[in-house]
């Protein structure tokens, strides 16, 4: 059975889960007409077939992977989507996101801008990193799941 990855769901999963993980504008000093959100790209995707993906994943590699180099990553990903057995079923995925996130204004902030808060927003967004690695595993139904190892309970 193919099955595929709903990668609209995912970015909008991994956004909401971001922006939750942000909304507290105290802990992050972030001012009252403006919220963290973001806007991630997924980089790469492994299909998991079958529950010996699991173990193929978890395995230890004899490469170097730098987990903040895009061209690791896809080697790295590669490597393992080679040993898939693809006549089994997709139990789930494993993917790779750039998590981009940046400061906009705070629709529940009913009042305009000014400039100044507008160049604030401008300042913080072209000083963020442009590459931030969040790994994120689905179960078969594209929902965000703790571990690999949940997969082995699902029905």
């Amino acid at each position: 059975m193919t099955k595929h990855l709903k990668t609209q769901v995912v970015i909008d999963s991994t956004r909401k889960l971001i922006e939750k993980h942000y909304q507290d504008k105290f802990t992050y000093a972030i001012p009252t007409w403006a919220r963290l959100t973001a806007d991630p790209e997924i980089l790469e995707v492994i299909p998991l077939h079958g529950l010996q993906a699991i173990t193929i994943c978890k395995q230890k590699v004899d490469f170097k992977v730098d987990f903040k180099d895009i061209k690791s990553i896809k080697q790295y990903v590669s490597f393992l989507n080679n040993q898939m057995d693809i006549s089994l079923d997709i139990i789930g995925y494993v993917v790779f996101l750039n998590k981009q996130v940046y400061i906009e204004k705070d629709p529940s902030y009913h009042m305009a801008l000014s400039q100044s808060q507008n160049n604030e927003i401008d300042k913080y967004n072209l000083s963020q990193e442009k590459f931030e690695l969040i790994i994120l595993y689905l179960n078969n139904k594209d929902q965000i799941i703790e571990n690999l190892d949940q997969l082995l309970y699902q029905s």
